[in-house]
C-alpha cells in the first residue's frame, strides 16, 4: 500500500483544493495529513495487542468509513472557520484519497487489496494496473521490531521516491482541472 507521505500529500491537496478564502492555511494543511492517513490508524489496535498488521487493511479501508470520517470531521468546522458541509466534504475527500492510492499501490499480501464497499461486500479490490509500487510493513503476527526494520527498507525508501514523483504531479493535475 500507499507511504503515509503519498498519503499525506493527497490529504493535503483535497484540504487546499476545500480551503476558503478566509484564511486557516495551515489548520488546513494539517486537517489535510490527518484525513489523508486516518484510514491506516488501524494499526493502532493492533499495535496494542502485539501484532501491528493485525487489523490493517479492514473495514477502515471501506468508503462507508470515509463517509464516517467526513461526518465527524463537519464538526471541526470551527476550528477550521468553514461551513460544516465544506469540512465534511474535505474529510470524507481527503479521506477518499487514501482509498483511491492503496487502490492504485500493488499489494504483496494477502488479502490483496481494500474492502471498498464493506460492509455490502466481502470483496477487497486492487487495481489491474497498479501505479505504485508499495510500502512493505510486514504480516499478521510480526512483532513490531519486524514492523520497524521492514518499514526502513531500501525498498520502501524506492516506493516513497516514486510516490514523491507521481503523486504531486497527479494531484497537481487533479487540482487544475477542478478549478475550472
Amino acid at each position: 500500500m500507499a507511504s503515509p507521505i503519498g498519503h499525506s500529500l493527497a490529504g493535503i491537496v483535497c484540504a487546499l483544493a476545500g480551503t476558503p478564502r478566509s484564511g486557516g492555511f495551515w489548520r488546513w494543511v494539517c486537517f489535510g495529513i490527518f484525513a489523508g492517513i486516518a484510514a491506516d490508524l488501524d494499526f493502532l489496535p493492533g499495535l496494542l495487542v502485539g501484532d501491528v498488521n493485525k487489523y490493517h487493511h479492514g473495514f477502515s479501508h471501506s468508503i462507508i468509513s470515509a463517509l464516517i470520517f467526513g461526518l465527524l470531521a463537519s464538526y471541526l468546522s470551527r476550528w477550521l472557520q468553514a461551513s460544516a458541509f465544506r469540512t465534511g466534504l474535505v474529510g470524507a475527500l481527503g479521506y477518499g484519497s487514501h482509498l483511491l492510492l492503496d487502490y492504485l499501490t500493488y499489494d504483496g499480501r494477502a488479502p490483496y487489496g481494500i474492502p471498498l464497499f464493506w460492509p455490502l461486500n466481502d470483496h477487497y479490490w486492487s487495481s489491474p494496473y497498479p501505479i505504485f509500487v508499495g510500502i512493505k510493513h510486514g504480516e499478521p503476527g510480526d512483532s513490531l521490531t519486524e514492523f520497524v526494520m521492514q518499514g526502513l527498507s531500501w525498498h520502501n525508501l524506492y516506493a516513497i521516491g516514486v510516490e514523491l514523483a507521481l503523486v504531486p504531479v497527479m494531484l497537481i493535475v487533479w487540482y487544475q482541472v477542478s478549478k475550472k
